[in-house]
């Protein structure tokens, strides 16, 4: 079981997607997957994922079904899969050893259900 799922939700953002998924690509320290959410986008996100970014899981949605149910498409039937589920839109940069502090406080306190 991996520490973490980053779900990264993307509709028409192309343009971000190079900052966001190579600051999550650096992250050390932990053990995670990234799974794009690409919601149906017309600027050419999907092929630019899987051109640029094959490491990443994309999961294609035909149309814009938005920020909440993306993120739930994403982590659907992973969950026995990673201890922790991380949302992130498509316009974050995360700074670098980001990841493993927050696992480390979820891990910290069993009670502890989210973080932000």
């Amino acid at each position: 079981m991996k520490d973490a799922l980053v779900v990264v939700t993307n509709y028409n953002g192309k343009h971000f997607l190079d900052d966001c998924l190579g600051s999550v690509a650096a992250q050390t320290g932990v053990s995670f997957d990234t799974v794009v959410v690409e919601n149906g986008s017309s600027d050419g996100s999907l092929e630019h994922l899987r051109a640029h970014w094959p490491q990443v899981l994309i999961e294609r949605v035909e149309v814009n079904i938005g920020f909440g149910h993306g993120l739930n498409v994403g982590f659907s039937g992973r969950l026995d899969s990673y201890r922790h589920i991380v949302f992130l839109s498509n316009d974050v940069k995360v700074e670098p050893n980001w990841l493993a502090p927050l696992v480390q406080a979820l891990d910290a306190d069993p009670r502890t259900a989210l973080c932000n």
